[in-house]
């Protein structure tokens, strides 16, 4: 399995968007909270103002989703660079063999349905 650069940027994006608009909806509800997080965005996003209104947690919200998004592919592409033996492969290598092999032994010991196993194998070899 590879870590997909795709969808590193992906969660990055929603970890930063998410935390943009909750601070702007706390805002919302209680105008102090935040003031100087949302000042501080909006002195780096153009178009952005620190006011406590719905379309500012939006644009906001929009703003940090493409900054995660290209700060997350940026930080992947440095660390494929930086470390390229970090790469996680183990579809075809011996430990995934060894975990097929300890969940076979786990299945014969527990009363398991063998669609749960097989299942489960699955997902291991799909990763």
């Amino acid at each position: 399995m590879k870590l997909d650069p795709k969808a590193f940027a992906y969660v990055c994006a929603a970890l930063c968007g998410a935390s943009v608009l909750v601070i702007g909806l706390c805002n919302l509800a209680s105008p102090g909270y935040g003031r100087a997080f949302l000042q501080l965005l909006s002195s780096v996003y153009p178009g952005y103002h620190a006011d406590s209104t719905i379309e500012s947690v939006f644009v906001g919200t929009g703003y940090a989703l493409v900054k995660g998004g290209g700060a997350g592919n940026l930080v992947f592409q440095l660390a494929d660079i930086a470390f390229p033996s970090m790469a996680l492969e183990h579809v075809n290598d011996p430990g995934a063999e060894a975990v097929n092999r300890s969940i076979a032994r786990l299945a014969s010991n527990r009363p398991w349905k063998a669609s749960e196993i097989t299942r489960f194998q699955g997902l291991l070899n799909s990763s």
